[in-house]
């Protein structure tokens, strides 16, 4: 996992690298992770989808999680309320 740096997400990483159960690794460039992405800011934003080419926002927060963000509002957003499907 890689440590991303940007304006106003926190704990960005890309996790290329990380193990699979199967086997195998996630590629690098292919999933990343962070919190807060209702604070990225338009350079985020550009950087995300321009460099990084980030397609899809899935937010395992649910609707207690403040907001998908930019990406979310522009449709590219998937909120999952993950505490409910564990049972929380």
């Amino acid at each position: 996992m890689t440590a991303l740096r940007f304006q106003g997400l926190v704990n960005a990483r890309d996790l290329g690298g990380l193990p699979l159960i199967q086997g195998g690794s996630v590629a690098p460039g292919r999933l990343y992770r962070s919190e807060t992405p209702q604070l990225m800011t338009a350079e985020d934003l550009d950087r995300a989808v321009g460099e990084l080419g980030v397609r899809r926002v899935i937010d395992l927060r649910g609707p207690r999680g403040g907001g998908s963000g930019p990406l979310a509002d522009e449709g590219r957003g998937l909120v999952i309320d993950y505490f409910a499907l564990a049972g929380g």
